[in-house]
C-alpha cells in the first residue's frame, strides 16, 4: 500500500517542533481513518465543500469560540474540536481538488439554507 511519511529532519530550524507537528498530523490522520471507516464517504460527498466548510466554521468553530469567551470546557472537548478542525480542513482540501469518493460535483447540490450557520448549529450532532 502506498503511503507518505513525515521527515522531522530539522529543515525548518526546529526538529523538536517538527517532530511534534508530525505526531499530531499522524493523530489527526488516525482519527480520520476511524471516522471514515465508521461513517463512510457519503455524508461528506453529499455535503460537498460548502457543507464541510460550514461544519468547520460553525460547528467546530463555535465550540472553540466558547473557550475564547471564557467558558470552561473539558480539556478533551477542546482537544477533540482541534483535531476535528484539522481533519475537516484537510477534507476540504481533498474535496476542493476532487479526490473525495462518491463526490458528485455540481449535481444535486444542497440548497443554500441547509448550509447556513443556524442549520448546522441546530441540527448537527455533537461528537461524544
Amino acid at each position: 500500500m502506498k503511503g507518505f511519511y513525515l521527515d522531522a529532519d530539522g529543515s525548518s530550524g526546529d526538529s523538536d517542533t517538527e517532530l511534534a507537528m508530525a505526531y499530531f498530523f499522524y493523530q489527526a490522520f488516525e482519527l480520520f481513518k476511524r471516522k471514515h471507516k465508521a461513517y463512510g464517504p457519503t455524508n461528506i460527498a453529499r455535503l460537498g465543500l460548502k457543507g464541510v466548510l460550514s461544519r468547520l466554521i460553525y460547528d467546530k468553530g463555535s465550540r472553540l469560540e466558547r473557550v475564547l469567551n471564557g467558558q470552561d470546557l473539558p480539556d478533551e472537548a477542546v482537544e477533540d474540536a482541534l483535531y476535528d478542525t484539522a481533519v475537516y480542513a484537510v477534507i476540504a482540501l481533498v474535496l476542493k481538488h476532487g479526490f473525495w469518493p462518491q463526490l458528485v460535483l455540481k449535481t444535486n447540490p444542497l440548497p443554500e439554507e441547509l448550509c447556513s450557520p443556524s442549520t448546522f448549529t441546530q441540527t448537527s450532532p455533537q461528537p461524544n
